[in-house]
Formats: structure tokens, sequence, C-alpha cells
């Protein structure tokens, strides 16, 4: 008999023996170590909703929570707004504006005062108009700065019962209740949270903003 019929037989043995094996290691795999598997996949799924769905619903909660705090202040401790001071400062500002220009004419400043005062009123979001509200201030204390010098440039002095100087007044006012405001303390909790990971990953991508500090 030749070689090559004689291994016939062994390589016959041995295909049955690695075939067994096999059997042997699927049927070594226990419960156990199936529900293991499960787990895992069932836990990476249950963070991919969290990322994708909760986390992105409670950092939004979260951020209008304390935009509210801005629009409309914190009535449990009787607060007003952000927003309510702004409205006010541009009552104020308009006045000191419109009694500036009647007296001694439009300027650059007056100009540039009632164009952020119209851009104020028409804004909505709070980055804005605290911006807006911002430049609507200094350009109102210049207005007054100008009016102030070009009355006492004859010798007569600006009275603090002047319309004018209680516009001016009433705009320092506002401005300090605002600077005061229980909105910033919330406003500067809620940006370190939205700064951290992975709020600052699900708000990029769900466009969830920061809100304004001072």
């Amino acid at each position: 008999m030749s070689q090559a019929a004689q291994a016939q037989p062994v390589s016959a043995g041995s295909a049955a023996q690695q075939a067994q094996g096999a059997s042997q290691e699927q049927k070594g795999k226990t419960p156990v170590q199936e529900n293991r598997k499960l787990a895992v996949r069932m836990l990476a799924i249950a963070i991919a909703i969290s990322l994708l769905l909760i986390a992105p619903l409670k950092l939004n909660a979260y951020h209008n929570r304390v935009e509210r705090v801005f629009k409309n202040g914190t009535t449990s401790e009787y607060v007003s707004s952000v927003d309510a001071f702004i409205n006010s400062s541009i009552a104020s500002a308009e006045d000191l504006q419109a009694a500036a220009e009647a007296t001694y004419g439009a300027t650059e400043d007056s100009k540039v005062l009632s164009e952020t005062i119209q851009k104020l009123r028409a804004a909505k979001d709070p980055t804005q108009r605290m911006e807006l509200y911002e430049q609507m201030y200094q350009y109102s204390i210049r207005v007054f700065n100008a009016y102030k010098a070009q009355y006492e440039a004859g010798g007569a002095t600006l009275s603090k019962g002047d319309k004018v100087y209680k516009d001016k007044d009433n705009l320092d006012s506002d401005r300090i209740q605002i600077n005061n405001n229980e909105y910033w303390s919330r406003a500067e909790k809620y940006n370190k949270a939205r700064g951290g990971f992975p709020a600052s990953l699900i708000g990029g991508l769900f466009g969830i903003d920061y809100l304004p500090e001072r």
C-alpha cells in the first residue's frame, strides 16, 4: 500500500477531531457569558439614547429656565428681570435723545443712539439685547455729556432737576439694578455646566447656546 493511501485515514480522523472540538467550544459558551455580552450591548444603546435624546432635552430645559429669569425675573423672590430694566432704560434714553436733539439739534452720537434704541426694541435674544443695551447706555452718556457741556458753555449750570439730568439718573439707577440682578449668578452656573463634558458637545450639536454674562 502506498504512503498516500495510508495518510487518508489520519486526515479524516483529524478533521473529525477538529469538528468535535469546535462543537465543544460552542457548547462551552455559558448563559452567563451570553448574558454579559447582551448587557454590554444594552448599556451601549442606553448611553447612546441618553446622549442623543435625554441629555439635550435636559440641557435645553436648563437653558430655558435661566433665560426666563433674564426675561421675567424671579417671581418667588419678587425680583424684576434684566429685561424689565432694559426696557426702562430704553424709555429714558429715548427721552434724553429727543430732548438733546430738540435743544441743540441732531449729532452723530444722537443719531447712533436713536438707531441703537430701535434695534434694541426689536431684539429678542438675550445676548443681542445685552450687547445693544451696553451700546445704548454708552451713547446715552455721550449725548448727555455733550448736552451738559453746551448748556453750561454760556456760564449756566445744568440742574439735577432738569429733565435730561433725570433721564441720565434713571439710566444709572437701572444699570445698578441690572448689574445686581439674580440672573447673573444663575447664568454663570449654567454656562459653567454648558462648557463641561458632554454638555459642550451636546450644546454644539443641538444649537443650545451659552447665555450672556457680565
